[in-house]
């Protein structure tokens, strides 16, 4: 009783410690690393469109006075307000600075400075077959708000690339298929960490295996003071976020009040765990029994006789004994692995081997010892045969019941 108290003393500590910082442990999962060059750059986006909320991603590519990031505009596109879940920061009201619709790209103002950018990349280095990830950001919420958020990553291979007018489309697989919103996540190169691509939403893709993006170099033609010797390609057309049917709502909350769902679910957590491991260490562990270790005493006039692992005396009296499955077996044994009609074990006039044990096709196979028998073979007394993968009989002589650990070749197993 003493160290179950010990462990609910600790289980009520450490509840309360979690509920002291879960809220902040939620919002900075987003600054661990992941190695793929988006660490405390990729953000959830909760964008408020008519009567619905709609999730989406979005990632930092300049930082600043007021840092930039890069989505689909497919994840804002009429939405009367737009929020962030920044890390640190909680859910905030960020503004929809450009769009350019015919590239289905946007790109918001976030109102919090000197958030870490990802590297951008040229897509054209990629061809067909050229692995790629997609690192999205989970949302956990809250209410009808996102509190928290987890990094998953999903492993991916370019299958082709689209060249339209307004900028390429890669056509991206991905195994198990995206059946989630990862709309305006990005899509990395493995080799450099760079982001190439945005992915646009699932509905774009009429097989749930695939997924379009659109390439990310088209961010300086919406942020021109990050064009490359490449130049910004002329014929994107880029719109001031203005002229998008998006208004600011001053009424909204930037910042949720009391302790999310993910803080109560780490209590939760913790506590099963520790319940869990408690009463593995204090369960009555059982003593292991050996096959064959409990022989049972054999009559005066009976020399011999044919045994289960538990020490369960079989039939003998015919001939001819039949074993399997089906109910008109000698031995029936009602086992997965025994086939219906499984052996047969036949009577011999030799007092050495005074039976044989013969194989009748059986699925899982006939073992005499280890070895799997292709004939007829003798029986010696002491001999232990197996039926399919689990059951075994031993014929055992009368005077083995007196020591039989020691007629076995066994030691005892204790706790």
């Amino acid at each position: 009783m003493r160290k179950i108290s010990y462990y609910i003393g600790a289980v009520l500590l450490i509840s309360y410690l979690c509920l002291l910082t879960g809220s902040a442990q939620a919002q900075s999962v987003l600054d661990t690393g992941n190695g793929t060059g988006t660490d405390g750059s990729l953000l959830v986006l909760q964008s408020r469109i008519g009567s619905e909320t709609v999730l989406g991603n979005a990632f930092v590519v300049k930082g600043g006075e007021t840092s930039l990031a890069l989505t689909s505009y497919e994840a804002v596109a009429g939405a009367s307000i737009i929020r962030a879940l920044v890390p640190g920061e909680g859910l905030i009201t960020v503004h929809l600075a450009k769009y350019a619709p015919e590239t289905n790209l946007a790109l918001l103002e976030i109102p919090v400075p000197n958030l870490p950018a990802v590297k951008i990349g040229n897509f054209e280095v990629v061809r067909p077959r050229t692995a790629l990830d997609l690192v999205c950001s989970n949302p956990i919420m809250d209410g009808a708000d996102v509190t928290a958020s987890t990094t998953e990553m999903r492993n991916g291979v370019l299958q082709s690339t689209i060249t339209r007018p307004s900028g390429a489309i890669l056509r991206v697989s991905f195994s198990p298929g995206i059946e989630d919103m990862t709309t305006g996540a990005p899509i990395i190169l493995p080799t450099t960490g760079e982001v190439i691509a945005v992915s646009l939403s699932l509905e774009l893709s009429q097989i749930n295996t695939l997924r379009f993006a659109v390439p990310a170099q088209y961010v300086t033609a919406l942020c021109p003071e990050m064009a490359d010797a490449s130049g910004v390609p002329s014929y994107v057309k880029v719109k001031d976020g203005s002229e998008a049917p998006v208004k600011k709502d001053d009424t909204a909350t930037d910042n949720p009040n009391g302790y999310s769902t993910a803080s109560y679910a780490i209590v939760i957590a913790i506590a099963i765990a520790i319940v869990g491991f408690v009463a593995y260490k204090t369960r009555s562990r059982k003593e292991k029994v050996v096959p064959f270790s409990n022989l049972p005493t054999l009559p005066e006039d009976v020399p011999m006789a044919f045994v289960t692992a538990d020490g369960k005396v079989l039939p003998t009296e015919a001939d001819i004994i039949k074993i399997g499955r089906a109910p008109d077996n000698v031995w029936v044994f009602p086992e997965a692995t025994v086939s219906n009609y499984h052996a047969r074990i036949r009577k011999t006039k030799n007092s050495s081997t005074p039976y044989e044990v013969e194989d009748l096709r059986s699925s899982n196979g006939t073992f005499v010892g280890k070895r799997r028998i292709v004939s007829a073979e003798s029986i010696t007394p002491g001999t232990i045969i197996r039926f399919g993968k689990k059951i075994e009989v031993m014929l055992m002589l009368r005077t083995q019941a007196a020591d039989p650990m020691a007629q076995l070749g066994l030691k005892k197993v204790g706790r």
